[in-house]
């Protein structure tokens, strides 16, 4: 995109990833636009881990200060929240909203944000396996029962926009603190 318009290459790879659209992205920087945040309703694309050997190598990529997280056996989700309307959006960028109604009525209670975290399986004080939360998977509107069955978890880690303000060049350490 930033080639075909003469802007540059990396304006471009920033724009995509913080709209996840293509088109999108090739229209606003067609108009001479920029994007230089996070929009809500317009998922991002997600920042996902990369394998490495060994610890040397994750220093030698990453710098002297590397995070260390566990891996929790979930979907990884955004979750955008702004006046009324709450969307949450799957690693393909699809909205998945209706199916977990719960974690979507709970984040009305929230400022308005857009999180990257985890839907999580999650009952009596402790993550169920990734199978529990397969059954809840592709579900619209689950029924009462169906949540009783296998209740959900949102876990954020990262908080990537907090009212009109971008968090992504902020520092990771920063972000976490604020959330």
């Amino acid at each position: 995109i930033g080639i075909a318009f003469e802007r540059p290459v990396a304006e471009g790879a920033r724009a995509v990833m913080l709209l996840g659209d293509l088109g999108e992205v090739a229209c606003l920087v067609a108009r001479g636009e920029s994007v230089d945040r996070p929009r809500y309703f317009a998922p991002m694309r997600f920042m996902l881990a990369s394998p490495v050997a060994d610890a040397e190598e994750a220093v030698r990529r990453m710098g002297d200060e590397v995070w260390v997280e566990d891996k929790y056996d979930g979907i990884r989700c955004q979750l955008h929240h702004s006046r009324d309307r709450v969307a949450l959006y799957s690693r393909d960028l699809n909205e998945v909203t209706e199916q977990f109604p719960e974690v979507g009525e709970a984040a009305r209670n929230t400022a308005d944000v857009i999180l990257d975290g985890e839907i999580l399986a999650f009952a009596e004080g402790r993550v169920l396996p990734f199978h529990d939360l397969q059954t809840r998977l592709g579900r619209r509107n689950p029924s009462q029962a169906a949540q009783d069955a296998v209740p959900v978890i949102y876990v954020a880690w990262d908080l990537l926009l907090h009212g009109d303000e971008s968090l992504l060049d902020t520092p990771l350490r920063e972000r976490r603190r604020r959330l």
